[in-house]
């Protein structure tokens, strides 16, 4: 058998996998979409509903050149693109949308400064511009979220409803899936659970999902880390 077709073979076996998404946030969702477009089979499980913590309470801000410097760099402008790709392939109902960006800061008094803009509050002065319609953006973050996990499942991703309390391990100590509060066993090809941990540093920054595979995972976190968060979640 040739190498291309030992490699077609590969990836048709790599794209049917079910996996296992822990957690209804825009991460999950989003992995719940882009594997399922690819011919995954992904189940998503979360406890509440999706986007019902951060992912549907945060500012929706999205920015392309503000991690420069950093070693995500590429991954926040691919990010700023997809954004922008998802809201045209998918219909934007999330309130996509480019817009120039400003700092600034609420005044004790109310006089105007000048150089203000005639939809603010007199009671605001900008500082500083932070960006342009070529840079800067805004999405509705719990309706992205939703959005997101329909068009998933809409691709053959499931939901399911559940907590997970533990991970499922074969004989051999191989992860074969989660195990929920009922007792039920989800099982999987690959485990993804997204966590947000509380350590701001870079290491753990660029390593929020631990990903269980049919072999070890890696060292997570790294030795300095001091969130709790990550420490329990490294236990499994």
């Amino acid at each position: 058998m040739s190498r291309r077709k030992k490699g077609l073979m590969r990836r048709r076996y790599e794209l049917s996998q079910r996996i296992v998404i822990c957690g209804g946030g825009a991460i999950g969702a989003a992995i719940a979409f882009f594997t399922s477009r690819r011919g995954a089979r992904p189940v998503l499980i979360e406890r509440h509903e999706v986007a019902g913590a951060a992912s549907g309470k945060s500012g929706g801000f999205l920015a392309l050149d503000w991690c420069r410097g950093t070693p995500i760099d590429q991954l926040a402008q691919r990010s700023f693109e997809v954004h922008a790709e998802l809201s045209s392939e998918l219909g934007n109902r999330w309130g996509y949308r480019r817009l120039t960006t400003y700092a600034g800061y609420a005044k004790h008094d109310a006089r105007r400064i000048p150089g203000g803009r005639p939809w603010l509050s007199e009671g605001v002065a900008i500082t500083s511009r932070l960006g342009s319609v070529e840079s800067t953006a805004l999405v509705e973050p719990c309706m992205f979220t939703r959005g997101l996990m329909r068009a998933a499942e809409m691709q053959g991703a499931e939901l399911r409803r559940g907590t997970v309390v533990d991970v499922a391990r074969r004989s051999n100590g191989v992860v074969r899936g989660v195990a929920l509060a009922g007792g039920e066993i989800v099982e999987g090809d690959a485990v993804v659970i997204w966590l947000r941990a509380g350590c701001r540093c870079r290491q753990c920054w660029a390593t929020r999902a631990i990903v269980w595979c049919l072999k070890p995972a890696g060292a997570f976190p790294p030795r300095h880390c001091s969130s709790s968060t990550a420490r329990r979640a490294a236990k499994y």
